[in-house]
């Protein structure tokens, strides 16, 4: 999994949220900050924020190449499907969702109509 970092400020921001969500800290600093961290595996890349226990943001696009199909998004003690459609390279449209979850990885697989997996990033949530 890469992790995908904006410049400036943000890119700061993001780095430093992103090794707390994978590294996590424990105890009630960890539970009161919001986390959030990007991947990409392959033509996949993942956003993720929130925290384990309560209500977790999740966003799928196509990283670089068009494609017509679905996401599958997975999470502790669930999965959902977006609808399918074309999703546009460079993240022309994405999906999003949320849940509520437990500690544990994310993950969204993009599938082609045909079932050609595109890539699968993965975000440990704690």
């Amino acid at each position: 999994m890469r992790t995908r970092l904006r410049t400036g400020t943000a890119a700061i921001a993001l780095a430093t949220a992103t090794a707390a969500l994978a590294l996590g800290t424990g105890g009630a600093a960890d539970a009161a900050a919001l986390k959030s961290a990007t991947g990409c595996n392959n033509n996949v890349c993942i956003y993720v924020a929130g925290n384990a226990g309560g209500t977790v943001l999740v966003q799928a696009w196509a990283r670089n190449t068009t494609f017509t199909g679905y996401f599958h998004v997975t999470w502790p003690g669930g999965s959902r499907d977006s609808g399918t459609q074309t999703w546009y390279g460079g993240k022309g449209n994405y999906y999003s969702t949320s849940f509520t979850s437990g500690s544990g990885s994310v993950c969204a697989t993009g599938y082609t109509t045909s079932g050609a997996a595109q890539g699968t990033p993965c975000v440990r949530v704690s």
